[in-house]
């Protein structure tokens, strides 16, 4: 726990500085429940001690001291906010993700759902389980893509799963397996990783699965 809760601040404190909200104040997503706000809220926090710190450094006599103090100041916020994370990430799990698709080809989504959280590295893990709309057989090169939107249709993030592939736990299904159609290709789902902790999902929406067109064009 120790070890990564130092890699957290490490991380973070590399990461800080490059927003400039202050607003720190918990929403209660109706997916996500408090979790990400609270995340994201840790690392505003930790973003102002930064700043705070970042230009008295050049200054200071012993800047050393100086970084070992902010350090444990972020430290702090981390711990407490781990804390709060983890009184929520039980909450979680199973709990279903809204999603619409932009068009069916050759697969379709059936489901996405919260495969699980982790409060130390501020991370929600998503299951999206997808059906053959036709007979056809694995393809190791073939991608979704989609976007996570928030309730104004604003993207927060955007990304790319394998339909034939589990990172966790590690799934691949062999080359040129056939599949009928309405078979679903991984009972184990695909896996997206939401880290909460420098992106703010507390407004999350839907998810929403879109062409390689779309997705390229999207900002």
């Amino acid at each position: 726990m120790k070890t990564r809760l130092i890699a957290v601040i490490l991380t973070l404190t590399i990461a800080a500085g490059c927003s400039g909200t202050s607003n720190t104040d918990v929403k209660d997503n109706p997916t996500f429940g408090k979790f990400p706000s609270i995340a994201y809220s840790c690392y505003i926090k930790a973003d102002e001690v930064y700043n705070r710190y970042d230009g008295r450094l050049a200054e200071s006599n012993d800047p050393e001291k100086l970084k070992e103090k902010r350090n444990k100041e972020m430290e702090e916020i981390y711990r407490k906010g781990i804390g709060r994370l983890e009184k929520e990430e039980d909450k979680l799990d199973g709990r279903e993700v809204p999603f619409e698709q932009e068009q069916v080809g050759k697969y379709e989504v059936v489901s996405v759902d919260i495969h699980g959280a982790d409060a130390t590295d501020m991370a929600i893990y998503l299951k999206v389980r997808v059906k053959a709309v036709t007979d056809l057989r694995s393809d190791s090169s073939a991608r979704m893509y989609y976007l996570m939107v928030d309730s104004g249709g604003t993207i927060i993030q955007k990304g790319v799963i394998s339909p034939f592939h589990s990172y966790v736990p590690a799934t691949l299904q062999p080359l040129n397996k056939n599949f009928k159609a309405g078979d679903i290709l991984l009972e184990t789902g695909s896996n997206i990783t939401l880290v909460c902790k420098n992106t703010n999902y507390s407004d999350f929406a839907m998810m929403r699965f879109v062409s390689r067109e779309t997705y390229d064009n999207a900002r």
